[in-house]
């Protein structure tokens, strides 16, 4: 009777096991919220890039839903609206962003939001001023479709 009964506990917590890691990988990477989709959150933070059409952003936390939130990394594919990039650039000091766009581990939701061909822009004291509720940030402008992808590390404001 006693080897049936520890089987049978062993066999449940084997399969509660699998079930409870089944579940928490449905989303994919082990419980972690694809993206989120808020501007307001976005407009409120990055208030130098206006008003904008979309937002699709992630950060290095799970389930991570609002700002600000100490020691972490937030990055976002923005749509400002049309003409913004331009007016933006027209500030002067941007060059090639010859570094691109990369993604790491926890960006992967992010890609293929990115522009075909898109051809980035920068500025360091744009940075400066666009992440400026941060610690360090960068943020890089494609004037063509009226892009920026933003990455911005530990808020703190």
């Amino acid at each position: 009777m006693k080897r049936r009964t520890a089987l049978a506990l062993g066999a449940g917590t084997l399969l509660g096991g699998a079930g409870l890691w089944a579940a928490t990988d449905v989303a994919g990477g082990g419980g972690r919220e694809e993206q989120h989709t808020g501007t307001a959150v976005m407009e409120r933070h990055f208030p130098a890039l206006g008003p904008l059409v979309s937002a699709r952003w992630v950060t290095s936390r799970d389930n991570e839903r609002t700002l600000p939130s100490p020691d972490f990394v937030v990055t976002a594919v923005l749509r400002l609206q049309p003409g913004r990039a331009a007016a933006l650039i027209a500030g002067g000091g941007f060059t090639d962003d010859h570094d691109g766009v990369s993604l790491s581990w926890f960006e992967k939701p992010l890609a293929g939001l990115q522009p075909p061909g898109a051809a980035w822009v920068r500025s360091e004291a744009f940075d400066a001023t666009v992440t400026a509720e941060f610690e360090h940030g960068r943020c890089s402008l494609d004037p063509a479709t009226d892009t920026a992808f933003l990455t911005a590390i530990n808020p703190t404001a």
